[in-house]
């Protein structure tokens, strides 16, 4: 997130709030991840708890391009078209 669209208004205000949020959930996920890993002597143990929620993340990713690339290939005659009279 960069805080100078926020004041520019470049960005809508949910966006920057949703992004704010985000930025929050990570931070508590990580801290409470380390705050555990100490309590529980398993300095190790956010590791692998992170690389699943990456592993989760790349996987909802993916399918996202799965799912735009089908959504172009239905409408592409109409993207063709604006794309045309743009140029």
């Amino acid at each position: 997130m960069d805080p100078n669209k926020v004041t520019r208004r470049q960005a809508s205000q949910l966006s920057a709030l949703m992004s704010l949020g985000i930025m929050l959930a990570a931070s508590a996920l990580g801290a409470g991840l380390l705050l555990l890993g100490q309590r529980l002597d398993l300095s190790w143990l956010p590791i692998p708890v992170l690389l699943v929620c990456a592993g989760v993340a790349f996987g909802f990713y993916v399918r996202g391009l799965e799912r735009i690339d089908e959504l172009v290939f239905r409408h592409r005659e109409t993207l063709i078209e604006e794309l045309s009279k743009a140029s």
